[in-house]
């Protein structure tokens, strides 16, 4: 719900393309400002990578050693899709987990409720997704 007064941000997502920086132009002639907010982290896949050993076989020997290392710590680790009544039951742990994040987050537009990852699983099931790692 908005409420009246005066608005102080608009966030435009610049999604790549090519004409972002003729977007960018624009936009700062109407005396609007661009920031930058924390990278995306974008690997762009070879089509050369078959599997994942492919990627590794990519990789330079120290990467890939430090690779293989992590993959050895975590063979272990198992994955499970939560439902909606354990994303529910199991709210106030995964808004604990989600504030320790975003606490240390370099930029924060505000602090999500702590229903919201409930009202999202019930709303979109099909496409949001909280998953168990242990």
């Amino acid at each position: 719900m908005l409420t009246p007064g005066k608005i102080s941000a608009i966030l435009v997502k610049d999604y790549f393309s090519d004409k972002v920086k003729e977007s960018a132009d624009h936009i700062r002639q109407k005396r609007y400002h661009r920031f930058m907010v924390e990278p995306e982290m974008i690997v762009s896949l070879s089509p050369a990578w078959k599997t994942f050993d492919g990627y590794l076989v990519a990789m330079s020997k120290k990467y890939r050693n430090r690779a293989k290392n992590v993959l050895k710590k975590t063979e272990k680790i198992t994955m499970r899709e939560l439902s909606a009544k354990e994303i529910e039951h199991a709210g106030t742990e995964i808004f604990n987990l989600y504030r320790s994040v975003h606490e240390k987050a370099k930029f924060k537009l505000s602090l999500l409720s702590e229903n919201y990852f409930a009202e999202m699983k019930k709303n979109f099931p099909e496409t949001f997704h909280v998953t168990l790692m242990n």
